[in-house]
């Protein structure tokens, strides 16, 4: 996967992560996702990693739950994400 995007689900939630849409079932596989969050700091968003207590590192989306179809994310966004896994893996 090497697709970064961003959606917006219709509960208000963002997401971020490398996104692959599988035709057979109308669903996104979403790896490494993680949640958007303004804060009042420096940055203005915060990265969430959403599977943090598992060892999946990817999930399932149905299109029906997304308010727009994915979003390039801005470079600020882009970097932010690379080191947050780069983090992670250390």
């Amino acid at each position: 996967m090497n697709s970064l995007k961003v959606v917006v689900l219709s509960s208000g939630d963002q997401l971020m992560g490398n996104f692959e849409f599988d035709l057979s079932s109308n669903h996104f596989i979403i790896e490494n996702p993680v949640m958007l969050k303004p804060v009042r700091e420096e940055n203005n968003i915060l990265l969430i990693p959403y599977l943090l207590p598992t060892s999946n590192t990817q999930v399932l989306l149905n299109r029906q739950y997304l308010v727009f179809e994915p979003l390039e994310p801005n470079e600020h966004l882009i970097q932010m994400y690379n080191d947050l896994f780069s983090q992670m893996k250390k």
